[in-house]
């Protein structure tokens, strides 16, 4: 427990479990001490991340990324000061106690950054965070090299163990999984020592309450910094994959075509995000809601609508271009409206890129050659930007391909290969994928994997054969038509 009083030397701070107190001159050497070590520590970790930002890309994106970091670190050091000054540093008459039951409590800062870097960050990126981390423990702990090893060996694990986690389950099991390492990497050191066995059983305990307490705090802190550095992690986009989102119900009732559509869509990007290295949950996520701009405007799309006259035979082909461009304007503003991701929300705005309205933009080429009405191509094409990831750009050609392969026509193997071929084809020659970091490789393997799944799709299903009851119905149905038609046709017909 502590308290602050105030006495003749200003404030001080009591620490009444350990009967210490700490005078304002103190805590202020503890204020620098820890100022000192954060810089020194941001400087190192700045310097390595422009180094690996130069060799690898894909690490470091952004200085936003750098910050987040850098926020996780500058609160575990924090933590770890706090602990470090009240069971390390203290010197009570409860020190020699504490030294063999708490010694390694201020482990479990570095448990939590380990957990929140995996799920938050590239692994890379966190690694370097978490190896600067266990060296500032190390000086907090006055060099000793052993801390560094067991602090090193459970975050390691740690951070493998927490990436990509889908469920905050995972989270525990990350916790627990650091905990065990912990405790047999310092109940083995302490075997070494030669400790009695009660030590050795409480410093191994301490290892398994240090995991507890980092997930614990992670769970709690991580949807703090997924709303703040606005981070799609697993846990957030599958909350977010539930079809029961109000956009997702609406889309269902008022745009079922579309609906349909996104979870076909949905499909082909995720699989393909798998073979490409680029992160499946959020292009399955992204592709749910590409399309929640078509709620503004339902009918005037062919997949919603119904047999029949199309709303377009009405409109001209700049007005019908206007109404199709607009959907993603639209989807942007849902988007921000009920607060999706930004990520999600690049997506909305880039899954079509820059990308020409062909069909329309045709039909005035048509009517041009009728009248004196000058046409621009950059009037019927998308504003843009073209996708500047590979989830976006996944997705862009998902959408294509599904809504091509609607139109086909004997849909064989060959057929959807080629055309999935060739809609990439025009695509990457339109400057649509200039931006996405996706290689020819990668285009390569997103056509097979379209390819795969459209196959499965179009399968052609056996003719069953049918019962011989079934069989002599249909003869008999059949021999009766025959003769009504025949009746029909030898009937004389009048106004």
């Amino acid at each position: 427990m502590l308290t602050i009083e105030v006495n003749k030397d200003g404030f001080v701070l009591i620490n009444h479990f350990t009967g210490t107190k700490y005078n304002t001159h103190d805590i202020w050497q503890y204020i620098y001490f820890l100022a000192g070590l954060s810089v020194f520590a941001l400087v190192i970790i700045y310097i390595i991340s422009r180094f690996i930002r130069y060799y690898s890309p894909s690490c470091f994106r952004t200085n936003f990324d750098l910050l987040l970091g850098a926020s996780i670190f500058i609160l575990s050091l924090i933590l770890l000061k706090a602990l470090a000054v009240f069971i390390i540093h203290d010197t009570s008459s409860l020190q020699e106690q504490r030294a063999i039951y708490l010694y390694y409590i201020p482990l479990f800062p570095c448990a939590m950054s380990a957990i929140l870097y995996g799920v938050l960050m590239n692994v890379v990126s966190g690694y370097i965070f978490i190896i600067v981390l266990c060296l500032c423990q190390t000086i907090l702990y006055g060099g000793d090299f052993v801390i560094f090893l067991i602090g090193i060996t459970s975050v390691t694990a740690g951070i493998m163990s927490s990436h990509n986690a889908r469920r905050r389950t995972h989270l525990i099991r990350s916790g627990l999984l650091i905990g065990f390492i912990q405790a047999i990497a310092i109940a083995s050191y302490s075997i070494a020592n030669g400790f009695q066995w009660q030590i050795i059983v409480s410093h191994a305990g301490t290892g398994i309450i240090n995991g507890s307490l980092g997930a614990f705090f992670t769970a709690g802190i991580l949807p703090i910094f997924e709303y703040l550095f606005k981070v799609p992690t697993d846990i957030r986009l599958l909350e977010l994959s539930d079809l029961n989102h109000p956009l997702l119900k609406k889309l269902v009732m008022d745009a079922p075509g579309t609906y349909h559509h996104s979870l076909i869509v949905g499909n082909l990007a995720e699989s393909a995000a798998e073979v490409v290295g680029a992160k499946p949950l959020l292009a399955r996520v992204g592709a749910y809601f590409h399309d929640i701009g078509k709620l503004k405007k339902p009918e005037y799309f062919s997949e919603n609508e119904w047999r029949g006259k199309s709303r377009h035979d009405d409109l001209i082909p700049s007005m019908s271009s206007l109404i199709i461009i607009s959907h993603v304007k639209d989807g942007v503003d849902l988007a921000r409206k009920y607060r999706l991701n930004k990520n999600i929300v690049d997506i909305i705005e880039q899954h079509h890129g820059t990308g020409l309205v062909y069909f329309f933009y045709k039909r005035a080429e048509q009517a041009q050659q009728e009248s004196d009405i000058k046409i621009t191509e950059e009037e019927y094409r998308y504003p843009g930007p073209a996708p500047q990831s590979k989830e976006a750009a996944i997705i862009l050609l998902a959408d294509a391909v599904e809504a091509a392969s609607r139109a086909l026509e004997n849909p064989t193997p060959s057929r959807i290969r080629n055309l999935v071929s060739n809609i990439i084809n025009n695509r990457f020659l339109d400057s649509q994928l200039d931006d996405c970091q996706l290689t020819i490789t990668d285009l390569a393997k997103i056509k097979d994997c379209f390819t795969y799944i459209l196959t499965g799709i179009f399968h052609t299903r056996p003719k069953y054969p049918k019962d011989e009851t079934a069989a002599n119905n249909e003869q008999q149905n059949g021999h009766q038509n025959k003769q009504q038609t025949e009746t029909i046709q030898n009937t004389p017909q009048t106004d």
